[in-house]
């Protein structure tokens, strides 16, 4: 029996209970498809949030749901691969229900499985924890370096205004960071925000 075009949201309750359980947003053709799975998901501790079967509400169930993973039956022909890579773009891990074949569709990314069909519950239970683990842990690590950058440059842009300070108004070093930290207080926003001001009303200036 087909899905309907409408989401169909299911309750579930991990039977772990205490525990944290990856949220999953299904994207099926079939109600068969779904049963087959659904037994063995639940079981492994996984929470199946909502399944639909067209692009339309599965992009819109993301963004709801935020889940873990997004698992999709590659033989909906609503879904595109360019979705597929946009949300992989996005690091929402993705697994895809297909043939072996569609490995050669998409670039390798620490945020893209694929589990052949038919599909094995062992074999898909597997593949799970794995794409689960190292997402999350790549999804950490590249917050982490955007962080550092932006970090980096903040203090790139301090930097600039206390020189400009000590260049332009003739403040010592010392009094140029007291400046910038006292200021920043008063204004209540980051001393990297008042650099900007600071550079931004120079450069306007000159």
């Amino acid at each position: 029996m087909n899905l309907s075009l409408f989401f169909d949201i299911i309750e579930e309750r991990s039977i772990r209970e205490g525990k944290d359980v990856a949220r999953i947003v299904l994207a099926a053709k079939s109600m068969k498809l779904v049963m087959s799975l659904r037994p063995h998901l639940v079981s492994a501790g996984f929470e199946i949030v909502a399944i639909t079967d067209n692009q339309y509400e599965l992009s819109r169930q993301i963004k709801a749901w935020s889940p873990e993973i997004v698992m999709i039956d590659d033989e909906i022909s609503t879904i595109g691969i360019s979705f597929i890579e946009s949300l992989i773009f996005d690091q929402q891990a993705v697994l895809l229900l297909g043939q072996p074949h569609k490995r050669g569709y998409y670039q390798p990314s620490p945020y893209l499985e694929l589990c052949d069909k038919p599909v094995q519950p062992n074999m898909l239970l597997m593949t799970l924890r794995m794409l689960e683990k190292y997402a999350a842990t790549v999804k950490r690590l590249e917050t982490k370096i955007t962080r550092l950058e932006e970090q980096q440059k903040n203090l790139k842009l301090v930097a600039q205004a206390k020189r400009h300070l000590q260049v332009n108004h003739n403040m010592p070093e010392e009094e140029a960071h007291q400046y910038l930290t006292k200021r920043s207080m008063e204004l209540r926003i980051s001393k990297a925000e008042l650099a900007k001001r600071i550079l931004k009303n120079f450069a306007e200036k000159t």
